[in-house]
């Protein structure tokens, strides 16, 4: 619409219907070329290409909020990408989901996955290492502190001692629904940093 700020490709800009006004060239480029932080001079239809870094996406964001272009940013991204919201200063994170009959069963996994990840305890900042704040927050200790992913491969090199595993935040674990639920049926499992979940917004189709 008419006065909205939108990410696009340098490729895409004389194809768009929407009168653009290029505000800056972003640094860097994609494998749909060079983009730029646009804004719609009236209403018509354009083409939206993301950065296909997290932290390029990050300072594109930041550049956007801090010229005032825009108050609110609307992040489109996907479940293979939800590492994007860790690094998007004061993000909050909601999930959409289209659900049919058909669809039932694999979304409601998906969405009970989600509560458990988004419910995970955040340490609180202060003195002391792991052990101390996993101990302030409630949670058994020895704790062991996962740096990066935790997936199949790297939960495997957690000690056998350790009580409560620890990553950065919710968005770095990559264990599907019934490995969590193992995981934590044995550990207590723990974030560095929350993320703001927002809730879900779901659609029904054929769902009685």
């Amino acid at each position: 619409h008419e006065g909205e700020v939108f990410v696009t490709a340098a490729s895409y800009l004389a194809a768009s219907g929407c009168w653009p006004e290029v505000l800056e060239a972003l640094p860097g480029s994609t494998s749909l070329g060079r983009l730029a932080v646009v804004r719609a001079r009236r209403d018509g239809h354009a083409v939206l290409v993301g950065h296909e870094r997290n932290d390029s996406c990050a300072r594109a964001i930041d550049l956007i909020r801090s010229e005032g272009w825009a108050r609110t940013v609307l992040v489109d991204g996907a479940m293979n990408r939800i590492t994007q919201v860790a690094v998007l200063a004061g993000a909050q994170f909601l999930f959409a989901a289209r659900v049919s009959s058909e669809t039932l069963s694999r979304n409601a996994a998906a969405i009970r996955r989600l509560v458990a990840l988004a419910s995970l305890p955040a340490l609180a900042d202060g003195p002391g290492g792991l052990d101390a704040r996993s101990q302030a927050a409630g949670l058994p200790v020895p704790a062991f502190g996962v740096d990066g992913p935790l997936t199949v491969t790297s939960l495997a090199a957690v000690p056998e001692s350790a009580a409560t595993i620890v990553v950065d935040d919710f968005t770095k674990v990559f264990l599907d629904g019934p490995t969590l639920s193992a995981v934590r049926r044995e550990r207590a499992l723990a974030v560095r940093r929350a993320v703001d979940f927002g809730g879900f917004c779901v659609a029904l189709r054929d769902v009685d």
